[in-house]
């Protein structure tokens, strides 16, 4: 591991133990064992590294690699439910995590650029999730009128809540929820057919 994957993890420790706040820089050095100027060859502040590690934690759905080829409705509902099922699992896998989740929610309300970084990963996750609706369309998963806006819509709003439920660790069963909400579209297309 580099200096640099070694900074951003003693950055995600000490967010996790601490809070941003109080995770320093000699902090950092401290658990990395190198010195000031060391980190700033990689980052130009604290703020930079938290950003980094923002980018590392928000899932990157690769549309092309992952749903592309998926041509049948049935395999395309399981990997819907699957990719639910991987990022709720990334939550849920690490307590860790779930601090440093929280922590990305309060800083997002104070840092501009932690709320800059965390509007792109929002867009990004929403455009992933627009193209693998629309590929259900194409394949006949969904009815052709079906409003691919509003399901990545609501897809989106459920990632986006059980990231807030796994970081209060409020006992949601969030795979079950995704399950039912993939499920309801799913039926409403096929009623809408009838």
């Amino acid at each position: 591991m580099g200096t640099k994957d070694k900074i951003m993890n003693a950055m995600y420790d000490l967010v996790a133990e601490v809070g941003y706040d109080k995770a320093s820089i000699g902090k950092i050095c401290d658990r990395v064992g190198i010195s000031k100027p060391s980190v700033y060859y990689y980052f130009s502040s604290k703020e930079e590294i938290f950003t980094a590690l923002l980018d590392s934690m928000f899932p990157v759905i690769d549309y092309q690699r992952d749903y592309s080829l998926i041509v049948d409705p049935a395999g395309f509902k399981s990997a819907l439910i699957e990719l639910g099922n991987s990022i709720i699992g990334s939550y849920r896998s690490d307590e860790k995590r779930r601090r440093v989740l929280a922590e990305v929610s309060i800083q997002a309300n104070r840092i501009p650029a932690i709320r800059e970084r965390h509007v792109l990963a929002t867009k990004r996750t929403m455009a992933a999730l627009q193209d693998i609706l629309s590929h259900g369309v194409e394949i006949g998963a969904f009815r052709s009128d079906t409003n691919v806006s509003l399901y990545m819509q609501i897809l989106y709003t459920v990632l986006e809540g059980t990231s807030n439920t796994v970081a209060q660790d409020e006992g949601v069963d969030e795979k079950s929820v995704w399950a039912g909400v993939v499920g309801f579209m799913f039926r409403q297309s096929e009623n809408d057919e009838s």
